[in-house]
């Protein structure tokens, strides 16, 4: 029995050596069965010189890539810890992976140019050349600060910012919103009642709230802006510095043109910086406008007619300077540009026959014995029964040297030309040449006045507000002598004060006539004020003083007044 107990007890012992022994993991076989030998068996590491039992792993403990994301374990973004029990992750953005996605040696973001934020999924962009590059990417100083995009530039927040401005409180004030004029130069913004006023226009105002842009030019231009927009709710004033604190680096300001909120501005400017304010007019005024800035070839430079990036700011022609001159640079018209263009002797409007306004852009003509030419310019007294006087400025019936008829109103007074809004006189010394239907016995004295209508109007307003004389107001269409087509007493403001209010009026010449009423003469005002229809000719001299207005806030542009 002992023997027995002896070769069982022997057996037991050969076969725990054969698995679980000393030599377990250095015999070559795999002791276990699990397809590990030695070494390779989790078990050896686990339990020293044997194979089993192995430890027990989970999937971020187990050497493997479970979720076949290219990571193991620990490193596998979905393992806490080496107890998590699976390696599956949400996935992770293209931004924030630590891989360069698209090949351009930048990693992520911030530091790739095509990553808005970190949750971005594409790293693609088309930097430095493409157009969609972003400022801080492009290799370019655009920012004129002798620095070059992120992240060396304090402008730039990240590689995908798209522009490189670093507004300093310093140069516009603490309070004052700077930033950089977007490259299409078109801003919808929002003057807020409760900000501060901290800059104004000597000349033109602006007590509220401002916004301001910087402009940075590399070349000389001529630059157009203006807040005379539907858009625009907010009584805007526009001014322009190349100080944006100082009042005495203003180049050019406006309040209102074409509508009683917008304003527009024109300034030839050099190479520099530049600073554009968007100012609120009246102090707790609050509300959105619309900025246009448009950038044309600067006035003296060359162009081409041909070429939409080579023209010329409106009011200026593309043209030779001079007849002789070798290309075409922008110019002003050459009825308004001090030269005789067609050597004449005459220059510009309303000396040369050739010009029939400022903004005419020819100056030839047939005078003086052309069939053609215009009866100011021929040496002919073509009213010789009225006054022997010839040719303009000489005849009194004749508004320019392009005026087609020498007839005046009458010998007794001079006839006098309405060019701007408000005119003041008196009667007291002079004749009584008319009898306004209106007062049918009048006996006054009167004066006569002449309108060039330059396109043709949706209204017109003359009144003789404020006057001392109790007046008598009438006017007739094409001669003096013609009928009346209005004439008005007392519809005025005040006692004794006319006003004339017409309608669809055609562009042409106009015969004004400030009559006193009964046999009064005194002192007067005259106002007069008419809108031209979209699409007209127009005067931008007498448009600017306030004579004439564009129809719907339009602008009188190259001649013509547009919306």
């Amino acid at each position: 029995m002992a023997v027995v107990v002896a070769l069982a007890t022997a057996a037991l012992a050969a076969a725990i050596s054969s698995c679980n022994g000393p030599d377990d993991c250095g015999d070559g076989d795999d002791n276990d069965a699990d397809g590990l030998i030695d070494d390779l068996d989790p078990g050896c590491a686990f339990n020293g010189d044997a194979e089993a039992p192995d430890p027990e792993t989970t999937a971020c403990s187990d050497a493997a890539d479970n979720d076949g994301d290219g990571a193991i374990d620990l490193e596998d973004p979905g393992c806490a810890n080496t107890a998590d029990g699976d390696e599956w992750n949400e996935p992770v953005a293209g931004c924030k992976d630590g891989i360069d996605n698209d090949g351009d040696e930048l990693l992520d973001y911030p530091m790739d140019p095509g990553c808005d934020v970190s949750l971005d999924d594409d790293e693609e962009d088309d930097c430095p050349n493409g157009p969609g590059c972003p400022a801080c990417s492009n290799g370019v100083d655009d920012d004129a600060d002798d620095v070059i995009d992120y992240p060396d530039d304090l402008g730039c927040n990240t590689a995908s910012d798209t522009d490189e401005f670093n507004a300093d409180p310093s140069i516009c004030g603490a309070n004052v919103p700077l930033q950089p004029l977007p490259p299409d130069g078109v801003v919808d913004g929002f003057l807020d009642a409760d900000g501060s006023n901290e800059l104004i226009s000597l000349q033109c105002g602006g007590s509220g709230t401002e916004s301001v842009f910087q402009i940075v030019l590399d070349q000389p231009i001529s630059l157009v802006a203006a807040t005379n927009f539907q858009e625009t709710e907010v009584d805007t004033v526009l001014y322009l510095r190349s100080e944006c604190r100082e009042s005495t680096t203003e180049l050019v300001c406006n309040d209102d043109v074409g509508t009683a909120k917008g304003s527009r501005i024109r300034a030839d400017l050099d190479p520099g910086t530049y600073y554009l304010v968007v100012d609120t007019r009246n102090s707790g005024a609050a509300g959105a406008y619309h900025l246009e800035v448009d950038r044309y070839v600067a006035v003296g430079e060359p162009c081409d007619p041909d070429d939409a990036s080579l023209s010329c700011a409106p009011g200026f022609f593309c043209r030779k300077k001079t007849p002789g001159a070798a290309g075409t640079t922008c110019e002003k018209p050459e009825c308004s540009d001090n030269r005789d263009f067609d050597g004449d002797g005459f220059d510009d409007f309303p000396d040369d026959p050739g010009c029939d306004s400022p903004q005419d852009n020819s100056e030839n003509d047939s005078c003086p014995d052309g069939a053609s030419c215009p009866q100011c310019a021929d040496g002919v007294d073509n009213n010789d029964t009225e006054d022997s006087k010839i040719d303009y400025p000489a005849d009194p019936g004749c508004s320019s040297a392009s005026d087609d008829t020498e007839k005046d109103c009458t010998d007794s007074d001079p006839l006098l030309a309405i060019t701007k809004p408000s005119l003041t006189g008196s009667t007291g010394t002079l004749t009584d040449d008319f009898v306004p239907e209106c007062n049918g016995l009048n006996t006054a004295k009167d004066r006569a006045y002449r309108l060039v209508v330059p396109g043709n109007l949706t209204t017109l307003t003359v009144d003789t507000d404020g006057s001392s004389l109790d007046t008598v107001l009438t006017i007739r269409a094409d001669e003096c002598t013609a009928p009346e087509l209005d004439c008005d007493d007392d519809g005025g403001t005040g006692a004794g004060d006319s006003r004339l209010s017409l309608t669809t009026l055609a562009a042409g010449t106009y015969f004004i006539m400030v009559d006193g009423f009964g046999s009064a003469s005194g002192s007067y005002n005259l106002h007069v004020h008419g809108v031209i229809a979209d699409g007209q000719p127009c005067n931008a001299t007498q448009v600017t003083n306030g004579l004439w207005s564009c129809a719907g806030g339009g602008t009188c542009t190259g001649g013509t007044c547009q919306n």
